[in-house]
């Protein structure tokens, strides 16, 4: 077997509802020079079944018993036999000609260690709730400081990464549970640039307001070891002045208390959200979005057209 281009490693825990469709996402690529590592994290529905199922060369599934994302992450990255790395979750879609388009950036600027596009989101049935609009279009170079700012990247599953600079950063730290994602890209950032690549979205990211991952969020202590973690990383203070990395961190955050509001929108709970947004701004007054949100609870809760764009489902009507 040649050596692919492309490793795409998935870590998978009771995924059975979605694995398939998330292979054939991978399948459907114009780009085939690719492998597929699939990592059943210790499942206990019928995940390994259907993954056995597929009948793809190309397709390798490796278990383990439980151990958590990161781990499982990890797992899949010792394996990787690719140049070239996409961190798919077991739900999330692969968009038409993503694999071309990320790889093509790589190839138009040597300089990036990885290259990443925008997201849609969608609901657990796979319709849209919104859109993560984070790029213009065309290409730029994004460095250490505005990952530090906001994690651009929704979804590992939407870059496409260097394999031995994801090795060399030490990939996922699987101490840390929330923000595990931003984390990583934020030592990644350490190494080098970010190429940024406007135009269509390259990925689907599934939404699931009752998950582990979204109930986390909820609570902006759940960020702060990933915070510690990125702003006390030597690498970080060497390329960032004391002061600007500590301006940064109190914007960073505030945004782990306005993500915990929105979260808690999401379930439409007004009243604590209200709290949560109220928590954000008194630690980065300037977030705009922070205020309009915050006046939205305070007057009753966020019209649908605007919860929209951040993932808020309508509340059903009642019978």
């Amino acid at each position: 077997m040649t050596t692919p281009l492309i490793s795409v490693v998935t870590p998978a825990y009771n995924a059975s509802r979605f694995i398939a469709e998330t292979i054939r996402s991978v399948q459907n690529q114009s780009l085939t020079d690719w492998e597929h590592i699939v990592i059943d994290d210790g499942s206990t529905d019928d995940t390994v079944s259907v993954v056995e199922q597929v009948g793809d060369a190309r397709l390798r599934l490796i278990r383990q018993e439980n151990a958590g994302q990161s781990a499982a992450q990890n797992a899949g990255l010792a394996a990787a036999k690719g140049a070239r790395i996409v961190m798919l979750d077991a739900d999330d879609l692969m968009l038409d000609g993503a694999f071309r388009r990320l790889s093509d950036a790589l190839d138009a600027f040597p300089r990036a260690v990885l290259a990443y596009g925008k997201s849609w989101l969608i609901d657990p049935e796979g319709y849209p709730s919104g859109a993560r609009q984070i790029l213009a279009d065309g290409t730029e170079m994004i460095g250490l400081e505005d990952i530090l700012h906001q994690n651009l990247i929704v979804s590992g599953g939407a870059a496409m990464i260097r394999a031995e600079v994801m090795r060399a950063a030490g990939g996922f730290d699987a101490e840390v549970r929330m923000a595990q994602d931003w984390e990583c890209w934020c030592r990644l950032a350490t190494k080098g640039p970010f190429a940024a690549i406007g135009g269509e979205a390259v990925l689907e990211y599934r939404l699931h307001p009752q998950s582990v991952s979204r109930l986390d969020a909820q609570m902006p202590e759940n960020s702060e070891l990933a915070i510690s973690k990125v702003f006390e990383n030597p690498d970080v203070q060497a390329l960032v002045p004391p002061d600007r990395l500590a301006r940064i961190r109190r914007k960073r955050e505030g945004f782990g208390w306005y993500l915990a509001g929105v979260e808690t929108l999401r379930l439409h709970q007004t009243h604590r959200a209200r709290g949560l947004i109220w928590g954000s701004l008194k630690r980065d007054p300037m977030r705009w979005r922070a205020w309009v949100l915050f006046g939205l609870t305070c007057l009753g809760g966020v019209p649908d057209v605007i919860g929209k764009r951040i993932g808020i489902p309508p509340r059903k009507s009642e019978p």
